[in-house]
């Protein structure tokens, strides 16, 4: 269960947009708009090992060849004018890279002063809640709803378990109407929910919230954690802040998620 999950909900016109910027460009605006100096933003190459960073009002800076070669650089105007790498879209990078490079990009990047299009709704939680929130559901939702959300839930957790018995398999993910093409990865699994998946998780979650749920371990952990009194706030926070989703009021919403 040492599996973690960050999820995201994106405003997806603003974000296309925003992926027109060249890394360059988006390395300055973080260093600039960043509100936590202690969180770096990171790209890296598509076919090399060099590696660019920023910090929110700290220096911009570079880890350039490999091997013996390898050696940190200052990125000045100059330099970015001169790397490739620096002149492309986010828009190409993301979708030629590993998918690494999104989830990077979205976690500075919700942490911005002037991006109001990404959301950082769940910061890096372990899988059991999600079980606890589909045993509750199993018993007090109508059969339908429960297979709906169980679907929902399994978008996101692409194959991996989260204590409660679900069917096997990974479901994979829909990428039409991105604004990149993401790129799966074993260590790094990507889930979506479109906007209509989205708003469709927020109502029974809210269905759920209004019964008055008391969340525990679910089956495979109620061993080790039967007496844990801070599980139900846990499970709880998190529903919360899925159900954060309609009031954002984005224009056109996804849940973008990884898992790793």
């Amino acid at each position: 269960m040492g599996v973690r999950i960050d999820a995201y909900a994106v405003d997806l016109p603003p974000f296309a947009a925003f992926l027109n910027t060249t890394l360059g460009d988006l390395l300055h605006r973080y260093q600039r708009d960043g509100k936590d100096p202690g969180e770096r933003l990171m790209f890296t190459g598509v076919d090399n090992d060099d590696t660019f960073f920023a910090s929110p009002g700290g220096s911009l800076g570079a880890w350039i060849g490999s091997g013996s070669d390898r050696h940190l650089e200052e990125l000045t105007e100059e330099r970015i004018r001169k790397i490739d790498a620096l002149q492309s879209p986010a828009r190409e990078h993301l979708s030629g890279g590993s998918i690494f490079q999104a989830s990077w990009l979205l976690r500075g990047f919700s942490n911005c002063r002037g991006i109001d299009f990404v959301e950082r709704l769940i910061d890096g939680q372990r899988l059991p809640w999600i079980g606890s929130v589909l045993q509750f559901a199993h018993s007090h939702l109508e059969r339908g709803e429960y297979e709906e959300l169980e679907h929902l839930c399994r978008r996101i957790l692409r194959g991996a378990t989260c204590g409660y018995k679900i069917p096997e398999g990974d479901v994979g993910f829909v990428a039409d109407g991105l604004p990149f093409t993401p790129q799966d990865d074993a260590d790094l699994r990507f889930g979506r929910w479109s906007q209509e998946e989205s708003f469709a998780a927020a109502v029974l979650l809210s269905k759920l919230v209004e019964l008055s749920p008391a969340f525990t371990p679910p089956p495979e952990l109620i061993r080790l954690y039967a007496g844990d009194r801070e599980w139900h706030e846990w499970a709880h926070r998190n529903v919360g802040s899925l159900l954060r989703i309609p009031s954002l009021n984005y224009s056109v919403c996804s849940v973008l998620t990884f898992m790793g």
